[in-house]
């Protein structure tokens, strides 16, 4: 038996008839039709005609279409792996469209083509590591078969092939194995890569903030400037232009000043109001209306507070429960 992430083989060999009965499972793919999915295995399968009565001839087919598979999705591994190093410009052969003395800037690049980036950069680490596993489990198949004696089962021409054919599976395994840890290492430096650009781009953007914090910061002290120069002069002329105030008669004040105040306050306690419901939606006045209770909860929490009757029988009992506890854990007599 064997079984991978395209097929599941079982299949048992008659020595009489040196013959071979088995059942081969497909795990369908993207066309969704078993016939389809099976056409290159039985292209395999006549391929591999002059091995047909031995008992490992399924597993050398099905052995070399998943090894076929894996190293075609490994090759689509690498075009995904290529085109972030473009991207990012970190790469042995990224002279040809970067300058290498010159660092990528990650707000150029963008947030958005970053992350996509890492995300297809770690599902392409996700695949490789699939097929690491994959290529362990065709290798310790290979080494099973072979240790058990199968190779020799059948005719001496039919077990040489089978031989000849399982080194050169365990040949193209090696191949593929060291491929696969180049290809890892390459997308595990780009994800490194992509890791230091977004952390570049998330520096450049609190930069902006900053200075943009800074800009606002000298306008508001552009504002606070000309509200101190011209306040007072405002003030004094406004005060000077109110007609219960007259200056050319005797008394200044005239009766009806009075009116000035009574709009003046209430406006003025207003604005301040409306100026305090607007910075804060609500953990302002929650703070201002708690004052009061923790000065009278410190207050309340005097050196010699005041008990009733029955709070201090109670207080009484429990100091005398623990003193006799102790007591009795230090073997004292009471």
């Amino acid at each position: 038996m064997f079984s991978s992430y395209l097929y599941s083989v079982i299949w048992t060999y008659h020595p009489r008839t040196q013959s071979t009965s088995g059942v081969i499972l497909v795990r369908p793919k993207t066309s969704h039709n078993v016939r389809t999915d099976l056409e290159p295995w039985w292209e395999a399968l006549r391929f591999q005609a002059g091995i047909i009565k031995h008992p490992l001839c399924l597993f050398i087919v099905t052995a070399m279409q998943v090894h076929h598979a894996r190293t075609h999705g490994s090759l689509e591994s690498q075009g995904q792996i290529s085109h972030i190093e473009r991207m990012t410009g970190f790469s042995p052969w990224s002279h040809e469209t970067h300058d290498t003395n010159k660092p990528v800037d990650p707000v150029s690049v963008g947030l958005d083509e970053l992350s996509l980036a890492s995300r297809t950069i770690g599902a392409v680490l996700v695949s490789l590591e699939d097929h690491v596993r994959q290529l362990r489990s065709l290798r310790k198949a290979v080494e099973a078969y072979t240790q058990a004696g199968f190779t020799n089962v059948s005719s001496v021409k039919e077990s040489a092939d089978v031989v000849l054919a399982l080194q050169v599976l365990s040949q193209h395994m090696d191949a593929w194995e060291i491929r696969l840890d180049y290809l890892q290492g390459r997308a595990r430096n780009q994800l490194t890569v992509l890791f230091n650009l977004i952390a570049r781009y998330d520096a450049a953007s609190s930069m902006a903030i900053a200075r943009s914090a800074r800009r606002d910061s000298a306008s508001m002290k552009v504002i606070a400037i000309m509200t101190m120069v011209f306040l007072p002069a405002t003030f004094l002329a406004a005060l000077f232009a109110v007609p219960s105030l007259r200056w050319d008669s005797s008394p200044v004040i005239q009766d009806n000043f009075w009116v000035y105040w009574a709009f003046a306050i209430p406006s003025t306690i207003a604005v301040f109001i409306f100026w305090l419901w607007l910075s804060g939606d609500g953990p302002t006045w929650r703070s201002l209306w708690s004052q009061p209770t923790l000065l009278k909860d410190e207050s309340s929490a005097s050196p010699t507070p005041t008990r009733s009757p029955s709070q201090r029988q109670w207080l009484s009992a429990s100091i005398t429960e623990s003193l006799r506890r102790r007591a009795i854990a230090a073997k004292i007599p009471v």
